[in-house]
């Protein structure tokens, strides 16, 4: 079983303290604990949870739900958790990065079984995925692991696929909800790129190296970059 690092963003800090327990006591990692939508997106500037455990009701001026879509462009899963079970809550987190929805009360075996048998939090199974590009009148099955590097034009995507490249009429943001793949990091407002594809980094420039191409990386997204491949750093 994969073992997450998971983000708890709960503003009831007993029920909090509980959930961290349990989530310790069956092998994960508690990252951290926020009680606010903007304490959440204060943390993922310098941290990234594999997993956040969002409840609805959160104080301030963000819910789980406005905070969700703040950070979908960094497509970590969400599995919220509520006291609310009507049909409008229920809609209005369509569009995140919701992968489960536990209202409450709710059987901490239910959470648990959530963590541990979830294809989509399956981390050693994340880079299976593909899509299907249309390419010409053909389909072309593309896996996640295949890409190189994908840039954005605002509402179009290129993805370089080895020596191929395929064009898709879709932002960035919404490319990156269809993808599930742990190497793959944003490193700029208009490119991803696949850690397993980088070659060697020029810190000092501020650039990437895959294959014969220099790609930018971001102030914004510098931090969170290294944090990434700091696992794969000696």
């Amino acid at each position: 079983m994969d073992k997450h690092r998971i983000l708890i963003v709960e503003d009831n800090f007993v029920f909090a303290v509980k959930l961290e327990k349990n989530i310790i006591e069956w092998g994960h990692q508690v990252v951290g604990i926020c009680e606010t939508g903007q304490s959440v997106l204060d943390f993922l500037k310098t941290k990234t949870p594999t997993l956040i455990l969002m409840d609805i009701n959160l104080k301030g001026n963000m819910n789980g739900v406005k905070t969700a879509n703040q950070i979908k462009d960094k497509g970590i899963p969400i599995v919220f958790i509520t006291g609310r079970s009507d049909e409008k809550t229920y809609e209005d987190i369509k569009g995140t990065s919701v992968i489960s929805y536990l209202v409450k009360p709710f059987d901490l075996l239910t959470l648990r079984g959530t963590l541990d048998f979830n294809p989509y939090l399956n981390l050693e199974n994340q880079d299976e995925d593909f899509l299907f590009i249309k390419r010409n009148k053909e389909l072309v099955k593309v896996k996640t692991t295949d890409i190189s590097y994908i840039k954005s034009d605002r509402n179009y995507c290129d993805i370089f696929v080895g020596e191929k490249v395929y064009f898709v009429k879709t932002s960035l943001i919404k490319l990156m909800e269809k993808i599930q793949g742990k190497s793959l990091v944003k490193i700029q407002r208009a490119y991803v790129v696949n850690l397993k594809s980088i070659e060697g980094l020029l810190l000092s420039e501020n650039m990437v190296k895959i294959g014969d191409q220099l790609l930018p990386i971001g102030r914004k997204y510098k931090k969170n970059f290294l944090e990434r491949i700091e696992d794969y750093r000696l």
